[in-house]
Parts: structure tokens; C-alpha cells; sequence
């Protein structure tokens, strides 16, 4: 994704509730993300999707210690 990252997650209830909750709280601090979660039953995943604008996937990237 060029304006973020995506990450996949098993669907499982805590992991979908540790989801929201981080979206809770990091809305707080971080109110230039955009985030996107979905649950997709079939093939038992969570993906939670963190957007934003330009410089967004720099900031992220440090924030959650990713390597390029």
C-alpha cells in the first residue's frame, strides 16, 4: 500500500477486540491515521489497515519498528 500498511491478523475474538481497542486509543494520539479493520470469515482473518497522507508510511514504519 503506498499510503500505509496492512496487517493480518488471526480472526479470533480478543485479537478482533485488541483491534478495536487499539483503534480507541490510537485515534487519541494519532488522529491523522486512518483505520480500517475487517474480518473476513472464511478465510478466518483480521486485517487492520493504517492509512494516512503523504510521509504516513515513513512515520509508521518507525512507530512500529518495520524495516523497509
Amino acid at each position: 500500500m503506498s499510503d500505509g500498511f496492512a496487517f493480518r491478523f488471526k480472526a479470533e475474538s480478543q485479537l478482533i477486540l485488541d483491534a478495536a481497542e487499539f483503534i480507541v486509543y490510537e485515534r487519541v494520539c494519532c488522529p491523522f491515521y486512518n483505520f480500517e479493520s475487517a474480518v473476513e470469515p472464511d478465510a478466518n482473518r483480521l486485517w487492520l489497515r493504517l492509512r494516512g497522507q503523504n510521509g504516513i508510511k515513513e512515520f509508521i514504519r518507525y512507530e512500529f519498528n518495520i524495516e523497509e
